[in-house]
């Protein structure tokens, strides 16, 4: 079970410790299986220890944080992170230790400047369908109804929208697709599922709207520039890490239809829909743009500096040339 699986990963690294030293490490995330009994280490050292941001902050393994430096993707991230940091060492009486968050801009997923895609009128759907075994996941289940129920409404609308695709996430290999195979077919002319084959990149450039709940592809599609929403329901789950993208584009699912309807119709309120996505994003992500990992970031990321007691100046720069033409990552971690 998932509880053996991590402890032989801490139990390896705890037998092998004593034969490594560092003078810092770099880990993926502070929570990962290995990454994070390798953080507890430097920390018992007094050694320094660096992680980043994995994907939207949704889950309870983001606190406590046990990296001394944590790379965020904004300032946004990086201001709810410290707060829930803070909040879980009141609530466990313990002394906080010292954190400094570090805003780097999208590391896995690669932001591409999009065009005005207005006559593509294709709506692009994630965060359906659910995993099995993961149930009512943070009351997830009804939120991933709703969305399935938005499409089928718009489907069925009198819209201009041309073609809707379901994109499941590519790291979930346990699904339920009944209720989308069933969308599919009673929409045969007009819906699909994309196919593995078709990257994210593929998916956003084929699509005129995002539509969501939680999913990194959201946040990620808003800095591209394509009109973004985030799907909410009453009494649904959200997370603190997304309220940067409250500001008119999350809504309730009728609320959701009229806004899609109005953009998919209107070029007007499409242009201003990309602009205010692009414009939510920018606080999401330092300055918009993507994280480049290379020799001068780790040199600036690895300079012995003062622990802060807020985010820091970004570490986000411009692609260098042979950057430029980069493919895009991994989509963001799934929320289990």
């Amino acid at each position: 079970n998932e509880f053996l699986y991590i402890a032989k990963y801490a139990e390896a690294w705890e037998r092998l410790a004593p034969w490594v030293e560092f003078e810092a490490a770099v880990a993926r995330c502070h929570w990962h299986a290995l990454c994070s009994p390798v953080c507890r280490t430097a920390q018992l050292r007094g050694k320094p220890a660096i992680t980043f941001q994995q994907g939207v902050i949704s889950h309870t393994l983001e606190a406590p944080v046990t990296a001394s430096k944590y790379v965020a993707f904004g300032n946004s991230s990086a201001a709810f992170l410290q707060r829930l940091n803070h909040a879980f060492f009141q609530a466990a009486g313990m002394p906080e230790t010292p954190v400094e968050y570090v805003p780097g801009g999208s590391l896995y997923d690669t932001i591409i400047p999009l065009p005005d895609q207005f006559d593509r009128q294709t709506l692009l759907l994630v965060d359906v369908p659910q995993p099995h075994g993961q149930g009512d996941f943070y009351g997830l289940a009804n939120q991933c109804q709703a969305l399935l129920e938005l499409a089928d409404k718009l489907l069925a609308a009198d819209l201009t929208l041309r073609r809707l695709v379901i994109r499941p996430h590519p790291f979930w290999t346990d699904f339920d697709f009944e209720s989308c195979r069933q969308l599919a077919r009673k929409h045969s002319a007009r819906c699909e599922l994309s196919h593995p084959a078709w990257s994210l990149e593929d998916d956003l450039r084929r699509s005129a709207v995002v539509v969501g709940s939680l999913s990194g592809v959201l946040t990620i599609a808003s800095a591209c520039g394509l009109p973004t929403i985030f799907l909410e329901t009453e009494d649904g789950y959200t997370t603190g890490d997304l309220a940067c993208f409250s500001p008119r584009q999350t809504f309730l699912p009728d609320a959701a239809f009229c806004e899609i309807r109005r953009i998919l119709t209107d070029r007007q309120a499409y242009a201003e829909a990309r602009t205010q996505a692009m414009r939510n994003a920018r606080e999401y992500y330092a300055g918009g743009t993507n994280l480049y990992p290379d020799a001068a970031f780790f040199q600036r990321l690895l300079r012995v500096e003062s622990m802060a007691e807020g985010p820091q100046q970004s570490l986000a720069r411009g692609p260098s040339a042979s950057e430029a033409g980069r493919p895009s990552g991994a989509e963001a971690k799934s929320r289990t």
